[in-house]
């Protein structure tokens, strides 16, 4: 297993830092998850009961990216936080980040044709449903844990 800190530009300009854990070796990838975290500063290292070792071992990727305006750190609470940034975290700009993730990553040629299985927990469940609805071409599976119908707004 290979993992490997990706930035992702966003479509407003903003950069931020998702982990993707790779299968070993050359071969063709057939999967890419993607997984949001829930309300909160989520960083990369929050996968909840997700372990990407586990999707590895059968030809998948997994990707899970810090928020807006947050920073992995080595001491507690582990994440730093850039207010002005974290302050454009609202769903909208969470779908159109989920796009330009699976655009970048789509260009990587282990990952050109696999199939795209969005993985949403708790408020990254809605930001994920918003984006199978906006973008439904783009995804092969939908997976919520923790589902909500309340707005973010």
């Amino acid at each position: 297993m290979e993992f490997v800190i990706k930035h992702i530009k966003t479509h407003d300009g903003y950069t931020f830092k998702s982990k993707l854990s790779l299968p070993e070796g050359d071969g063709d990838i057939s999967r890419l998850i993607i997984f949001s975290s829930g309300t909160g500063p989520g960083t990369y290292n929050d996968t909840f009961c997700f372990s990407p070792e586990l999707y590895n071992k059968s030809a998948t990727a997994f990707l899970s990216f810090n928020r807006r305006g947050i920073d992995v750190m080595d001491a507690p609470p582990y994440y730093s936080v850039n207010i002005e940034e974290y302050k454009k975290h609202n769903w909208q700009n969470s779908v159109e980040d989920i796009f330009n993730i699976i655009t970048t990553l789509k260009m990587d040629s282990r990952l050109k044709n696999c199939k795209v299985l969005l993985c949403g927990c708790s408020e990254g469940a809605i930001i994920m449903t918003e984006f199978a609805y906006k973008y439904p071409g783009m995804v092969d599976a939908l997976f919520l844990v923790g589902y909500t119908t309340m707005s973010l707004r």
